[in-house]
């Protein structure tokens, strides 16, 4: 943030910044000067923009392969395109760079923006061949070298699923609204780069809508740093539900309350929020308009579309990710009895096993154990198990009927197993014992699921921290089964066996732990876990 005297500045740094090493040159600061020539003057963000988006490597190829810039509306994303595509006819003279919209009039004005510099600066017009503005076809074509009958070529679409596919080579290739992308509409257009020879995707968006797909997988790659993007986004710090109530108190101030200390700083407040995620505040975007928009918005649509902030539960995760992490307590250790629980994922690659029990302060403690391919397996199973001495160790029906044989070499089997294959027993015999196999069925998988989704939301449990259970709890996503909700595992580039490993072990826990303690009570472990 900046103030000029009294008056407050919209930022021209990012909230998160995210460029790969090892640039060598741009063609940035020339496609600026460019710019400024056709009376184009770029703020301090647009700029770095520009500059880490055209910076090239060592071999004279794009260092980013794909840019994204997330930021509220009217701060001069569509700016930054105009540069690009300049830079990228007139200096980098890339043969084909296609922009699209979600709407065709945003994209019919990106290229009414543009067909004015050519229109009316000589130097420019003098190199067009042809300006098309049809329903047909929308672009600008420049003249060749001698010997080619076309030059360099600007076209707009409105994306579909199937516009783009007729192309070949394009670079760069503008996703302006990136928000409405869907991954059909990737698929029809994106490998039209792929004959490029240095190809390049823009992603201009505000902020994620629940159904942003693309845009959400986007955000959390560069947020993250991600080899081969650069990400810039503007959004305001801060919980999300701090500033919900933050732009609640602004939308409730009368007239006469606005001009009391109290009015007077909540307002304070809400405009240095504005201008954390506001290259334009007080530059292009005022005061009155924002006020204008808090009065005449919901709060949830403020945020999103002018603070450039969204529940996380929006983002596609079940879970909210602020709040998981505040529930993060490296220093957490179980008081008692635990249950473990294991689960593999559907491809059989990975395994995890997952303990719930409860704190001194009878908080619930959570903690993945165990992560790694599936060999092996079993003798983590039965090391926890002799160590925990758990009241359960459970498991879903799939992953019992691919282990149960091998457990049962090992001991351990579910109560109404015992004495299967021996001599008739007595009735209390298959009575839960500790260490035994608790089986959870489908019904069950969805009460653990709930069970797991509610503890987090009311902040019942603590967790200590880990890559793997952080990162599935992260991306996992819930399913309809009739009236109740389970974790969803149909997305395989998504490994969520360690989320999916502590649900059943918190369920475990509550289903078993009453029964009855074995002689030897002794735990190795209960310094540790």
């Amino acid at each position: 943030m900046q103030s000029s005297g009294a008056v407050l500045l919209g930022s021209q740094d990012p909230r998160y910044r995210t460029v790969p090493q090892g640039a060598v040159r741009s063609w940035g600061p020339e496609s600026i000067d460019l710019a400024k020539g056709l009376g184009v003057t770029p703020d301090a963000g647009q700029v770095a923009v520009i500059t880490d988006g055209m910076a090239l490597g060592p071999d004279e190829k794009w260092l980013a392969s794909e840019v994204a810039d997330v930021e509220p509306r009217q701060n001069g994303k569509g700016v930054d395109l105009e540069i690009r595509a300049l830079g990228g006819l007139l200096l980098v003279k890339e043969p084909l760079i296609i922009w699209t919209a979600h709407e065709f009039k945003t994209a019919h004005q990106g290229f009414m923006r543009m067909r004015h510099y050519f229109d009316n600066f000589d130097h420019l017009r003098k190199r067009v061949k042809t300006i098309r503005s049809s329903t047909h076809s929308t672009e600008i074509v420049l003249l060749g070298k001698k010997g080619s009958p076309v030059g360099q070529t600007l076209s707009f679409l409105a994306r579909s699923g199937g516009s783009g596919r007729g192309f070949a080579g394009v670079s760069p290739l503008f996703l302006d609204e990136a928000f409405a992308l869907t991954p059909e509409q990737v698929a029809a257009i994106m490998f039209a780069t792929s004959a490029a020879l240095n190809p390049q995707v823009w992603y201009m968006s505000s902020a994620p809508l629940k159904e942003s797909e693309v845009l959400r997988e986007t955000v959390k790659r560069g947020r993250r740093g991600s080899r081969g993007l650069v990400y810039y986004e503007w959004s305001a710090r801060g919980k999300y539900d701090e500033l919900f109530k933050l732009v609640e108190a602004n939308k409730a101030l009368s007239d006469e309350d606005e001009q009391t200390p109290a009015g007077r700083e909540l307002r304070r407040r809400l405009f240095v929020a504005v201008a954390e995620a506001n290259r334009a505040f007080n530059r292009r975007i005022s005061g009155d308009s924002i006020l204008r928009e808090v009065r005449s918005t919901g709060v949830e649509q403020f945020l999103r579309e002018r603070l450039g902030v969204y529940p996380e539960l929006e983002s596609g995760a079940e879970i909210d990710q602020q709040r998981w992490k505040d529930l993060g307590d490296p220093e957490s250790r179980r008081d008692g009895d635990v249950a473990i629980a294991v689960d593999i994922s559907p491809e059989r690659d990975w395994a995890a096993i997952g303990l719930y029990g409860h704190r001194a302060d009878d908080l619930g403690h959570v903690q993945l154990i165990h992560y790694g391919p599936v060999a092996g397996l079993l003798d983590k199973i039965v090391e926890y198990r002799d160590a925990l001495d758990p009241v359960a160790v459970g498991m879903a029906r799939g992953t019992h009927a691919s282990l149960r044989e091998d457990l049962k070499t090992r001991g351990i089997i579910r109560p109404e197993d015992r004495g299967d294959d021996e001599e008739p027993s007595r009735s209390d015999d298959k009575d839960p014992r500790r260490g035994d196999l608790v089986v959870l069925g489908g019904i069950d998988m969805a009460a653990a699921c709930g069970q797991i989704l509610d503890a987090t939301r009311e902040s019942t449990i603590r967790h200590v921290p880990a890559p793997q259970l952080d990162a599935a709890v992260g991306v996992a996503k819930t399913r309809r089964t009739g009236e109740s909700i389970a974790w969803a595992r149909t997305d395989r580039a998504v490994d969520i066996t360690s989320l999916v490993a502590i649900t059943e072990a918190r369920w475990s826990f509550y289903a078993r732990r009453d029964a009855k303690p074995r002689e030897d009570d002794y735990d190795p472990l209960a310094n540790i876990f």
